[in-house]
């Protein structure tokens, strides 16, 4: 699915659905600044991507982009999920988000959206896709959400055969 198919289906889908350039975004400056995040994920504002409500905040290079549609599915996958747990989603990851914690879980079931994208996209997961997932989850980029290289690469490794069998 292109950018704007998958646009068009999450708008359906949450009608206040919007995607805002990251960088130009105040807010996100604020957490930038307020999370002390240019010392633990100094790319923050450039190479990721972030959600708040049915807001996503995204680098300006993806919007359009093949690969800003996969990342809309991600970030789809987190929409659906803090609309369905509400308030259990917001605190166990955004309040408890160092070291293992309940957003490995929720950024779990994201990436599996993201390797599903790459899956459909070309056919298949290479072992680069499982060490970068696994590379959000086990260093700073994510506050070391799940700091077990082992244990996230088998996690990762059943995805891929899952969605590589069909399921």
């Amino acid at each position: 699915m292109n950018y704007n198919e998958v646009y068009q289906e999450i708008k359906a889908e949450f009608p206040g659905f919007d995607v805002v350039v990251k960088s130009a975004s105040k807010f996100m400056w604020f957490l930038y600044y307020c999370g002390l995040m240019r010392f633990w994920c100094p790319t923050y504002m450039t190479n990721f991507t972030t959600v708040f409500g049915q807001t996503v905040y995204m680098p300006e290079y993806l919007i359009g982009s093949d690969s800003g549609a996969d990342v809309l599915r991600h970030e789809r996958v987190h929409m659906r999920d803090s609309s369905k747990w509400t308030i259990w989603y917001w605190i166990t990851y955004v309040m408890l988000p160092i070291g293992p914690s309940g957003r490995a879980y929720w950024e779990l079931r994201g990436y599996k959206e993201t390797m599903r994208c790459y899956y459909e996209r070309y056919g298949n997961i290479p072992d680069s896709i499982i060490e970068f997932v696994a590379g959000q989850f086990t260093t700073s980029k994510y506050l070391y959400m799940m700091p077990f290289p082992k244990l996230v690469n088998k996690w990762l490794n059943d995805i891929r055969s899952q969605i590589i069998n069909g399921k």
